[in-house]
């Protein structure tokens, strides 16, 4: 490749990169306001039990930032649950706090 070769290349490649980055921020923009994370939103989200899941990871994934016995605390007072045991396919709603 030539020296204006080399240079049409980066350009092809930086503006490849800031489309993509672009497009990633969109996503996880979307990702948050679907899952009522933003602009304090205070629906529920729901969660179906997946095997393996525990109330720490569901917990974990989606109530970033909080405190996550606090989080499982609210979990299973808002779905009535006693221990930890979780059923796979059981429908969990995770309150907003």
């Amino acid at each position: 490749m030539n020296t204006k070769q080399n240079r049409l290349f980066l350009k092809s490649v930086k503006g490849a990169a800031a489309i993509c980055l672009a497009i990633l921020f969109v996503a996880l923009g979307f990702n948050l306001i679907w899952c009522g994370q933003a602009f304090g939103s205070n629906e529920e989200t729901v969660v179906v039990v997946q095997p393996g899941d525990t109330l720490w990871s569901i917990a974990k994934e989606n109530c970033p930032g909080k405190n996550i016995q606090e989080a499982i605390y609210q979990i299973q007072k808002t779905n009535g649950l006693k221990g930890a045991n979780l059923q796979i396919g059981t429908v969990l709603k995770i309150p907003a706090f």
